[in-house]
């Protein structure tokens, strides 16, 4: 039904009819359903496809009924085209002043219009002046609620766009004070890591004098007091080790765990820099000759010359390090070229 009214709107009158014709199987079943409950705008859409096609007699009769369920000023003013059509003219007149009486939404406009062609006619000045007035009284409000509408509408467009650009001015500042954010934290952070190995750089000297001490304690075997001072001077270097030092706590504990026959297996690149830290703590002087014959650009090649610098094997470095000889062939090879170029 609703593609009908469609058709009929749009002048379409055939399809309008056609689609109407279709639908009326269906209305008895839905008129069984609802009863009295219908509701009188379905009933005058039927009409008015009818009317628009041309099919009056069909067109009265639902109207008809629709004012049986309501009177609505729709189907009068419908039904009262429908008898100018015919003919009917005083008919006609009846059904639209009754319509006008009618406070709904159907415009009032259109009543006027013919009730002012009847007044037209039948030389009734008086009456035409006053429903001239009337439609223009109407045209007024209509200009003045589409104005008040324009301009509600330009107003709502305003709204909308302030809102929008105060929105984006709101989030150019949240933006940029996050940025402000992440640089100050990247900065504190920088500030505390460079702190760090400051620390860590001091407690390394101070354990790679103590260790050097301890060396030279071990030449003088004619000293009793000598296994007392190198067990006071570890005592420093297992207390500079575990005071707020963590990766020096976590380098020992991974050092300890590579002479206790461990491997590298689930190592992260973190893990490799922690041994390599405290192994440059705990033998500072070796670290400084890998350094200098070879400096290596990775964690993973400088705890690979440690272990040898440790007195191990290749059979032992595979083991650790869970690599072939061909691996180990192919990491003294970039290795020595590396220091092929710092000596060129």
């Amino acid at each position: 039904m609703q593609i009908a009214t469609t058709f009929a709107f749009l002048q379409q009158t055939d399809s309008a009819a056609f689609y109407t014709d279709k639908a009326m199987p269906y209305l008895k079943d839905y008129q069984d359903v609802v009863g009295e409950n219908i509701h009188p705008d379905f009933l005058s859409n039927i009409g008015y496809n009818y009317m628009a096609a041309g099919r009056y007699k069909e067109a009265k009769q639902y109207l008809e009924q629709s004012l049986m369920v309501k009177v609505t000023a729709v189907a009068c003013n419908y039904l009262a085209w429908i008898y100018k059509q015919e003919g009917d003219e005083e008919q006609s007149h009846l059904l639209n002043l009754k319509a006008q009486e009618i406070k709904d939404n159907w415009p009032k406009d259109k009543i006027l219009f013919s009730l002012l062609q009847y007044d037209i006619a039948h030389k009734n000045m008086e009456g035409a002046q006053e429903k001239l007035k009337r439609m223009m009284t109407i045209s007024d409000s209509l200009h003045k609620v589409q104005m008040d509408r324009t301009i509600l509408e330009y107003q709502h467009r305003f709204d909308e766009q302030a809102a929008q650009e105060a929105h984006q001015r709101k989030m150019i500042w949240v933006g940029i004070a996050f940025v402000l954010l992440a640089i100050y934290v990247r900065y504190r952070m920088a500030k505390q890591r460079a702190k760090e190995r400051v620390a860590l750089a001091e407690k390394q000297m101070l354990i790679n004098n103590y260790v050097n001490e301890i060396a030279q304690l071990k030449n003088q075997q004619d000293n009793t007091d000598v296994a007392e001072q190198i067990e006071e001077l570890n005592g420093k270097i297992r207390e500079l080790v575990k005071q707020n030092s963590p990766r020096l706590v976590r380098g020992k504990m991974l050092y300890d765990e590579i002479k206790r026959d461990g491997t590298t297996s689930g190592w992260s690149n973190d893990d490799y820099k922690c041994f390599i830290d405290y192994y440059k703590a705990f033998d500072f002087a070796a670290f400084c000759r890998i350094q200098k014959r070879y400096s290596p650009k990775t964690a993973h090649n400088t705890f690979f010359l440690i272990l040898y610098e440790m007195g191990l094997d290749d059979k032992a470095v595979r083991r650790i390090m869970g690599i072939t000889q061909e691996a180990i062939r192919s990491t003294r090879y970039r290795i020595q070229q590396g220091d092929k170029r710092k000596k060129k």
